[in-house]
Parts: structure tokens; C-alpha cells; sequence
């Protein structure tokens, strides 16, 4: 049936500038690292002062604190491995300017420092000891921040940076020396009391020993698990236009967080009041954007589909198996409620239908009934934070 909704028309113009318009906003991400980036460069040559979050002095974590909040006006937890609990964790094929990198301080993989990434293998960081101290850049590459490495985490929404990457390097420093935390365990550093407030976690992503579960648990923890429930829209139809409701859909999907393109699966099912239309796709995704997935599989369908007018009487349809559908999901930057990220997404899909009688559906009742818009909302559990 078609919906007899009140003001139908404002609700219409509503959808279509969520369609279209809000997944633009997540190109703020961009905006948002460059200040990220500008403002911690402001900071350079402040002498490193445990406990301290300003001009006069500040530690690791109270220089990420406050180049943060001063930028882009974001709280994060003060100590540097509450912040490395509390982020995303990216693989370093996905790592980006504005992006945060973590390191331990003695060989037990418990996080201990943390800095910002700057590109072009390079970070700006806080640090307490060695030939340089203070706020300084120093690159990955250097022996100490290698074997030390942790992971990299991700605060803002990703998108290209406007900013060059090209900055000042340390790579005077003497070879194997630390830029911050003394290399031996044997050497504590003022540095290393923040490392003992960290919380204790452990990063998965660095094993001292090569047992077999360590690994499965990495591989494990680079998993996302993704549930989204969604209205479903459209506003054509080949004997007009309008908004219509044609429904709802939700599905589940288990994505890796790795990788360039982050593949997936998911099953889906989609219920489209106007057609008469039952449908479980099975799919296969990418996402190769925090703001973007693109996806497509088969479809099995039942019901009784008919194609989509304004007037209702529609003609008799079924769908089609393979290709079944095919679409994009535009996400919005999350927002962290306890371990689950929020996501307000707008997907756009095309679902095919043929006549009933297996003819090729025309362009008119292609566009109008295998088109719909969906708008809702996304649950994403990162295993990172559960295992």
C-alpha cells in the first residue's frame, strides 16, 4: 500500500538532504585533521613536564589532550593508554595524518606513549629523554619507535588532508638512541610512571612471544561487527512523483579492518510494502572510506512483487537472483556510546526485478521500483574492544 502521510512532501525534502547532503558532512574529517595537524605543530620546542598540559610543560598524553580539544574541540581520556582503549584501531595501511600512534615503553607491550601521525612516515609527540626533548617530530623508521610500536588509532573521520606531510626530521639522533623513553627497562625515565597508569592493556598487534592463540586473537581483533536498521524511500514513479514509504530493512554484517578495501559479509532483508516484496540478500562488501561501502550480491525473494506506481495498481513482478542487488552506504562520523560506534547512514541500492513473465523490466519501472534510498541508523562492535 501507499502511505497517506501528512505534510508527505517536507518529509520528502527532508530524505533527499539527508541523501544528498549530510554525507558530505564527513568530509569535515578533512578540515578537521589539518587543524589537528597545525595546531601540534604550534607546540614544537614546549619542554616535555610529567603531568603537565600547557605552554609552560606537558607530558605525552597532555600534549595529544590539548592540541585536540584546542583544534577540533574533542575530549579525549588523559592518560595515554586510556586514549589508545577509547580509539579505533586502524591497521597501518589505513593510518593517516591527524591519526594517533602508540608505543611502549619497556619490551611488555603495555602502552606507554602516544603521538600524532603526520604522514610521510613521521610524528609529533612529547617526548622526556634522549638528545631531544619536548614537543618534537620524530619518524616510525627510527630503531627505537620501530621496535616499540604498538598500533595506530583513528579520533577523527577519515579523509584526505589538505596539508603536505613534509616535515622536520629527527633522523640526527644517534641510531638505536630513544627520542624519548630510555631503550633498556633498566633506565626508568619520568615517561615510564604514565605507562604505569596506562590501564595495563595490551596490544594485540605486538606478540613477544609467537604462540599460535596470539595471533588468532590479532587477527580476531581487527574485526568489526556491523548491525543497521533503516527506512526505506523513494520519491518515483512512472506516473509521477511523491515521497513514498516503501518500508524497512536491517542487516548484519562481520567486516575485517584491514587491508585497503576492509572486505565483508553480511545478510540482509528487506521488506518493500509498496511491491508486496520479501527479500534476503546475501552480500559481500567493501569499505574502502570510514564514510563509504560499497556492496552487491544475490537475492532470494517472495511475496508477490508488483511494480511500483503512485496508483497502486501495479504490474506483476519477481525478482531477480543474480545480480539481485547492488548499492553504496554513506556513513556519517561515529559517535562512541560505551563500545558500540553510532552511525547515522544513508544507503542508496538497486534492486532487480524483471517482469513477471521474465521480461527485462523498461527504464521507467527499473527506476522505479529497483531504486530506493534508506536511511537509518549503524551499530558497529569492534572486536578490538571485547576481546
Amino acid at each position: 500500500m501507499l502511505y497517506t502521510i501528512s505534510m508527505k512532501r517536507i518529509w520528502g525534502f527532508f530524505f533527499v538532504f539527508v541523501c544528498f547532503v549530510l554525507p558530505l558532512l564527513g568530509q569535515d574529517g578533512a578540515a578537521s585533521r589539518d587543524k589537528v595537524i597545525v595546531t601540534s605543530k604550534t607546540y614544537l620546542g614546549v619542554p616535555y613536564r610529567y603531568g603537565g598540559q600547557s605552554r609552560s610543560g606537558m607530558d605525552c598524553s597532555g600534549f595529544i589532550c590539548t592540541v585536540f580539544q584546542e583544534a577540533v574541540g574533542k575530549a579525549l581520556p588523559r592518560q595515554s593508554g586510556s586514549i589508545y582503549s577509547s580509539v579505533m584501531k586502524i591497521s597501518d595501511a589505513q593510518r593517516q595524518p591527524g591519526d594517533l600512534v602508540f608505543f611502549s615503553v619497556y619490551e611488555n607491550n603495555v602502552v606507554g606513549h602516544v603521538g600524532i601521525y603526520l604522514g610521510n612516515n613521521e610524528f609529533i609527540h612529547a617526548a622526556s629523554a634522549g638528545s631531544k626533548t619536548g614537543v618534537i617530530i620524530s619518524k616510525l623508521s627510527e630503531n627505537y619507535w620501530r621496535r616499540n610500536y604498538i598500533g595506530a588509532g583513528r579520533v577523527l573521520s577519515v579523509a584526505t588532508s589538505a596539508i603536505a606531510s613534509a616535515s622536520t626530521s629527527t633522523d640526527d639522533s644517534p641510531a638505536g638512541a630513544s627520542s624519548d623513553f630510555p631503550v633498556t627497562a633498566s633506565k626508568p625515565s619520568i615517561a615510564s610512571a604514565e605507562a604505569s597508569t596506562s590501564g595495563g592493556r595490551v596490544s594485540s598487534q605486538r606478540q613477544s612471544s609467537g604462540g599460535g592463540s596470539g595471533v588468532f586473537r590479532s587477527i580476531f581483533r581487527r574485526f568489526n561487527v556491523d548491525f543497521t536498521a533503516a527506512y526505506d524511500w523513494s520519491f518515483y514513479a512512472p506516473d509521477g512523483f511523491d515521497f513514498i514509504s516503501r518500508g524497512f530493512s536491517v542487516d548484519v554484517g562481520l567486516r575485517f579492518d584491514g587491508l585497503l578495501i576492509n572486505p565483508g559479509v553480511g545478510v540482509s532483508f528487506f521488506y518493500d510494502d509498496v511491491m508486496g516484496a520479501y527479500q534476503f540478500p546475501f552480500l559481500v562488501t567493501i569499505q574502502p572510506f570510514d564514510i563509504m561501502q560499497v556492496y552487491g550480491g544475490v537475492v532470494l525473494t517472495a511475496g508477490n512483487p508488483k511494480t511500483v506506481t503512485l496508483s497502486g495498481s501495479g504490474t506483476a513482478a519477481m525478482g531477480q537472483v543474480w545480480p539481485g542487488v547492488f548499492g553504496v552506504k554513506f556513513i556519517l562520523p561515529a559517535i562512541e556510546v560505551g563500545k558500540v560506534n553510532l552511525h547515522v547512514v544513508q544507503d542508496i541500492r538497486y534492486k532487480a526485478f524483471a517482469y513477471g513473465d521474465g521480461t527485462p523490466f523498461l527504464l521507467k519501472d527499473a527506476l522505479s521500483s529497483g531504486v530506493v534510498f534508506s536511511t537509518g541508523i549503524r551499530v558497529t562492535l569492534p572486536l578490538s574492544k571485547v576481546l
